[in-house]
């Protein structure tokens, strides 16, 4: 997995295959809120640290990551920030400043308003590099920043992780047919986009899918989802305000060349069907000739049905 990257012109790296989570949740302005998101961005930039080589430091400039980072109190700069703007931060390992990092931070607050917008938190880590934290990290680092964020809703598992460059990551467009038909486990988003679309529901599963108040209140409540989720075989675990339901035992990217699609993410899908977003107008704007991107799009969100 971590060999596996799409590369652009001049060898730049377009997007490489790492562990991604993406959890979204309600901006309400308060300062309470941003300094809970400051903490959980910085509970991942703490073990991610020996990784990241960049980092973009709210209102501040692309640095070596060894100078912004240990200078930055992101959770009081987040507290202090005005509510009125949107904030952005974000950190990566890649190689140079364009390259896809698979080690990876990012949140972005948007302006604080009457209509509901999304904010999100996402991280990434590669493969390999799970190696150099305690076993079973991820699922607990998950929890515990799901405690501190009180998600709308969000999923973690396999995904692409694209270059920080927009630029840079259309470069991968040629190549994102070939990963995403054969490999059915793997995640893509851009969550910048999607907050937009997914007001209204999640926009699928993953190995990890997790699920704010207001999504276990559309489901039936917490025992409703208990029951049918153990009817499948999937594990539900509680955390403060929601739940994350597990398809299986670890992620899954899954191989269609070879019959294989996970199958406890199939009936992750089943159980959590009635909570899937339309995505209307998400498409994968494809920059290849003979690709119909909205038809792809349907067909790559309906993959686990």
């Amino acid at each position: 997995m971590d060999a596996l990257h799409i590369e652009g012109a001049k060898g730049v790296i377009a997007a490489r295959i790492g562990i991604k989570a993406t959890l979204y949740f309600l901006n309400s302005g308060q300062a309470d809120q941003r300094k809970r998101i400051g903490m959980a961005a910085m509970q991942v930039i703490a073990a991610w640290a020996p990784c990241l080589r960049w980092a973009l430091p709210p209102n501040g400039n692309l640095a070596s990551a060894s100078t912004v980072l240990p200078r930055l109190d992101l959770a009081n700069v987040l507290a202090q920030s005005n509510p009125r703007t949107q904030t952005s931060f974000f950190a990566h390992s890649g190689e140079t400043k364009d390259d896809a990092g698979v080690a990876s931070v990012s949140l972005h607050l948007p302006r604080s308003t009457r209509t509901p917008a999304l904010g999100f938190l996402s991280f990434s880590l590669g493969v390999g590099q799970l190696a150099t934290l305690p076993d079973g990290a991820i699922l607990p680092m998950v929890m515990s920043i799901c405690e501190l964020v009180q998600p709308f809703h969000g999923s973690c598992g396999l995904g692409l992780v694209l270059s920080p460059d927009p630029y840079v990551a259309r470069r991968a467009d040629p190549y994102l047919l070939t990963f995403l038909d054969r490999f059915p486990g793997l995640e893509f988003d851009h969550p910048i986009t999607d907050a937009l679309r997914v007001l209204d529901g999640i926009k699928g599963v993953n190995w990890l899918t997790i699920l704010g108040p207001e999504q276990i209140e559309r489901f039936g409540g917490a025992n409703q989802l208990q029951t049918e989720a153990a009817a499948q075989g999937l594990l539900v675990r509680p955390f403060s305000g929601g739940a994350i339901v597990q398809a299986g035992p670890a992620p899954n990217p899954g191989d269609k060349e070879n019959g294989l699609v996970p199958e406890p993410y199939k009936r992750a899908n089943l159980v959590l069907a009635k909570l899937r977003s339309p995505c209307t107008g998400i498409t994968f704007n494809m920059d290849s000739a003979g690709i119909d991107s909205e038809a792809f799009t349907r067909q790559w969100l309906d993959r686990f049905d």
